[in-house]
């Protein structure tokens, strides 16, 4: 397996301000990196690590990037170059996120092919061609895929067609709704953000959508906390989801642009607004992080 440190144009998890020493190597266009505009990065199973940026996939093994871009008129290469996001199926195969649907790279045949998935509506095989905002992992190693306008779809370990999830709301149900952020918690939950609609929970066995909450009903991030509790970013500030008491409430004004989580806490980051901080459990936001000046 590839073991390896690296930054990547400024990328890193607020928790590594708070270790010892860590080791940061700079890595960018002049190394092969096909943009230095970073949207996502992720370390499969084989130790690869993969960097989305917003122009191209990359793949690098701790020496050398191989990019990936669409290649007009062929289908076995990336859908779009714009990446929204990284993740990999229990199969090892790699699903890519796009401003244009989803792709899943085979590691036997190293190509690439859409995201197909059947609808209980009909239509017989349908090309996911939605923007993706958001891909998460269950622990069978299925696949989720949050699209903005083609709801959830998930797809079965190794298998090349996604379902589209129903979601049910006192309205009624739903199919082409707008899936904003997705994020698995500790017991294995699927949570999900749906603009217009608020906090919502994935049910594997009844394969459907439940809202949870419709107190918050427009965001950016969420992320679920070692407690069961579900925190909520957005324009509007920063909200916490009780899952004992079923209820929301706002813990701070200002706009949350992102999130990171690790050993038991979670890290927001407030950008261009009131700075970054730490908000951790049991005391709440008590350190500053400073804005990082570029490389």
């Amino acid at each position: 397996m590839v073991k390896f440190y690296c930054c990547f144009i400024l990328i890193f998890s607020f928790k590594f301000c708070y270790s010892l020493s860590p080791h940061f190597q700079y890595l960018g266009i002049e190394n092969g990196l096909s943009n230095n505009s970073i949207t996502s990065f992720f370390q499969d199973s084989r130790g690869f690590m993969w960097v989305g940026t917003f122009d191209g996939l990359n793949r690098y093994d701790g020496y050398s990037f191989k990019a990936f871009r669409n290649r007009i008129g062929d289908r076995s290469s990336l859908v779009n170059n714009w990446i929204t996001g990284i993740n990999e199926d229990g199969s090892g195969n790699i699903y890519i996120g796009t401003k244009q649907g989803g792709a899943i790279y085979d590691v036997r045949t190293s190509s690439f092919h859409p995201i197909f998935y059947s609808s209980p509506k009909g239509g017989g095989r349908l090309v996911n061609t939605n923007p993706v905002n958001s891909l998460a992992r269950d622990r069978n190693g299925n696949m989720l895929t949050g699209t903005a306008g083609q709801g959830l779809l998930v797809s079965s370990s190794g298998k090349n067609m996604a379902s589209q999830v129903p979601f049910y709301t006192s309205g009624g149900v739903m199919f082409n709704y707008h899936v904003q952020s997705l994020k698995a918690d500790r017991s294995g939950h699927i949570w999900l953000f749906i603009q217009g609609q608020g906090l919502a929970r994935f049910d594997p066995l009844r394969g459907e959508v439940r809202l949870m909450s419709s107190d918050v009903t427009s965001a950016r991030v969420i992320q679920p906390d070692g407690d069961g509790n579900v925190w909520i970013g957005g324009d509007g500030g920063l909200y916490k989801y009780d899952i004992r008491k079923r209820s929301v409430f706002r813990v701070t004004p200002g706009g949350i642009n992102n999130e990171r989580a690790g050993n038991g806490h979670v890290y927001w980051s407030f950008r261009c607004i009131v700075g970054s901080y730490r908000w951790r459990r049991g005391d709440g936001f008590r350190h500053k992080i400073r804005d990082v000046e570029p490389v």
